[in-house]
């Protein structure tokens, strides 16, 4: 099978200026989307301005399992399966985010920034953004129901994902302030919340053979309705034609409650029994409350703290306007901090006082990237047509022996 290659989660590029340029947009920063790439950048705008921009991603995958089904040899499927030594199908992601155009995922940038025609070196701003990551929504088997047709052969991919979705939006209130007229700097302060959904096939004993009598199918959604965040940016012009800057976006951590919902196989009943119970006394990990048919349970994950050093150089024509630039920015992301996704349920078992803690790990590297991107001016007589370009590159988020379809 061919080997599936990712850079960073992150997309490159954000809004409607920084997508075409490769994301190299730090220095520049000079709409209300410096809310995001640059708080620092706030303090070249003057009035009030809106923005509003989106990016489109195609969440289109495949993945073919090599092999085939063996067949059941245990007790408890007498006669085997029908589908033994048929080769595994080939599942599509169908997936396209919560909000979604087409086939396309939307991931908004919203903002609008204002001097407040006070007459100081403040610029203030506000808006929302989603967290810029495009690979969490999954869904290869919406309608999988264990043991629901003993003909149909159970998903290949199941024990690794059969769905998966996160919704994040993150509501940020942002100042820039001009320090004098070389440096500028700017904070962002963001209070987000997030929604996450999960299903995924585990084993319910042990099971070699994969026999849906053995698995048990669970079920996650959780909320987290407060992931706070800050953003911090700087911008320093040593030179009319040079521009340097910085910015840092800390890490969000997600910890989300909610349900859990398992089913179990014919195969895992201990003398009549559910393998699963309800948590019923203290200590609780998530909460009281769980129920055979819905569990407490709670997520625990990060998005990664980032930090991104930028210079961009500007052509002026003779009236001091910007004709052209061209942005380098080299940025870090700190994924090998935030490689694992934690499940948490109260819950036991008839032969265990307690579940434990269900980690996926994704094996992540730190993250590191170049974008160069640039844009150029066509005066049209009183309007202006502005041409914009970049490429960018990412490192591999992780070697290909820790590759998921999550």
């Amino acid at each position: 099978a061919g080997a599936a290659h990712a850079g960073g989660t992150f997309i490159p590029g954000y809004g409607s200026q920084a997508q075409p340029r490769a994301g190299a947009f730090t220095a520049k920063a000079d709409d209300p989307s410096a809310i995001f790439h640059n708080p620092a950048g706030l303090a070249k705008l003057k009035g009030t301005m809106i923005h509003i921009g989106v990016n489109l991603i195609n969440f289109s995958q495949e993945f073919t399992r090599s092999g085939s089904y063996d067949q059941c040899t245990d007790a408890k499927c007498p006669g085997g399966v029908p589908y033994a030594g048929q080769s595994y199908e080939t599942v599509e992601n169908q997936a396209h985010g919560a909000v979604s155009v087409g086939d396309f995922a939307v991931v908004p940038l919203i903002s609008a920034s204002s001097d407040l025609g006070l007459g100081l070196p403040l610029v203030f701003a506000a808006g929302v953004f989603a967290p810029g990551a495009g690979s969490a929504d999954r869904e290869f088997e919406p309608d999988y129901i264990i043991e629901g047709d003993p003909n149909r052969p159970p998903p290949p991919q199941r024990y690794d994902i059969m769905s998966q979705e996160l919704a994040a939006l993150m509501p940020s209130v942002a100042v820039g302030y001009q320090v004098n007229e070389k440096f500028d700097i700017g904070l962002r302060v963001s209070w987000g919340f997030a929604h996450l959904k999960g299903q995924v096939a585990t084993w319910g004993l042990r099971n070699f053979e994969e026999w849906e009598g053995f698995d048990a199918d669970f079920a996650i959604e959780a909320e987290d309705n407060f992931i706070p965040s800050v953003g911090l940016g700087a911008l320093y012009r040593p030179r009319t034609d040079l521009e340097l800057g910085f910015n840092y976006r800390s890490a969000q951590s997600i910890n989300a409650k909610g349900t859990g919902v398992a089913y179990s196989g014919s195969g895992t009943l201990v003398e009549g029994l559910d393998v699963l119970q309800p948590q019923t006394d203290a200590p609780y990990v998530c909460g009281p409350g769980g129920t055979i048919v819905a569990f407490t349970a709670c997520v625990e994950t990060k998005l990664p703290q980032v930090a991104t050093l930028a210079g961009r150089w500007i052509l002026r024509d003779d009236a001091g306007e910007e004709r052209a630039d061209i942005e380098l920015d080299l940025q870090w992301e700190n994924w090998s901090n935030a490689s694992t996704i934690t499940n948490l349920v109260d819950g036991k078992t008839v032969l265990h006082p307690a579940l434990p803690p269900s980690v996926v790990r994704h094996g992540y590297k730190d993250v590191l990237s170049a974008r160069l991107g640039g844009s150029y001016v066509v005066p049209l007589g009183k309007n202006k047509l502005s041409v914009r370009g970049g490429v960018a590159h990412d490192t591999k988020t992780a070697p290909n022996s820790w590759t998921r379809l999550d």
